[in-house]
Parts: C-alpha cells; sequence; structure tokens
C-alpha cells in the first residue's frame, strides 16, 4: 500500500509540473491535486506508516507547485478575457474623427488615437465630423457616421 500512496503523490507533483509547463487551462492541476487529496485521505484512512521526512518534503512542494499553478491559470484566463489593443481587430467599434472626406467612391482619412487611417464608407462624411469604425481591413478602415 505504501508503494501505491508514494506513487500518487509523485504522480499529483508530476501533474502540477506539467501544468506549470503547459497551461492546460488547469485541467492537469485539479487532476493532481484530486491526486494528492486522494493520497493523504488513503494515507489517514489505511495508517499507513510514511516517513516523516517524505511527507516533509512532499506537501511543501505540492503547496510551491499548486500555488504557481494556480497563479498561472489566473493570470492566463485575465489575459484571455482583454480586449486586445493591438492587432487587426483593435479599433472595431472606437470613435474617430474624419480629417479628409470621404466619398462611396473616393477613400478619406481619419484619425484615431493621434494616428492617421486611410476610411472608407458606403456614405459621404465631410471633414471634422466623428465617425464610427465598423471594420478593419489591413491598413483601411470602414467607417460610418458617429453619433
Amino acid at each position: 500500500m505504501c508503494a501505491f500512496i508514494e506513487f500518487l503523490i509523485i504522480f499529483s507533483i508530476i501533474l502540477t509540473m506539467i501544468e506549470i509547463i503547459i497551461s492546460s487551462g488547469g485541467i492537469l492541476a485539479f487532476s493532481g491535486i484530486i491526486t494528492f487529496l486522494t493520497a493523504m485521505i488513503l494515507i489517514s484512512i489505511w495508517h499507513v506508516p510514511v516517513p516523516k521526512i517524505f511527507l516533509g518534503i512532499t506537501i511543501p512542494t505540492f503547496i510551491v507547485l499548486f500555488t504557481l499553478s494556480v497563479a498561472i491559470i489566473i493570470l492566463a484566463w485575465k489575459a484571455h478575457k482583454k480586449i486586445p489593443i493591438i492587432g487587426e481587430k483593435s479599433l472595431i467599434g472606437k470613435k474617430a474623427k474624419c480629417i479628409k472626406t470621404i466619398d462611396k467612391d473616393c477613400p478619406g482619412i481619419v484619425e484615431v488615437d493621434g494616428e492617421m487611417w486611410t476610411a472608407v464608407s458606403d456614405e459621404r462624411i465631410e471633414k471634422d465630423e466623428t465617425v464610427i469604425i465598423i471594420n478593419q481591413e489591413s491598413l483601411k478602415l470602414k467607417v460610418k457616421k458617429g453619433v
């Protein structure tokens, strides 16, 4: 029985370490926690004589690895929820100011966050009007009149 419990403890530490390396979204860390708790319950139920040095090493190691795993999972979740601040679709929904008149057939220029962008629209937009960005295709914005 003692070998099985030792296997469970080592396996739980390995699962938690793998979670830190590959970040599976918490599945491996959760499995490691369950495995470790199962081993601790089996130790108390079966009254298995486990050397104190073994528990003195594995419990602190597991606590450190578990804490790191939880921190990584929380940081990854927060990063996943954030709206992108750069990239292809980061400007959609923002307001801009028309710098050069935009016609259906002739693109104009808008200013967004201090940057000049080429813009097209399905309607005529005069200079100094406020527009809303509805799409971004590479370096060209599609806009509509803002409210």
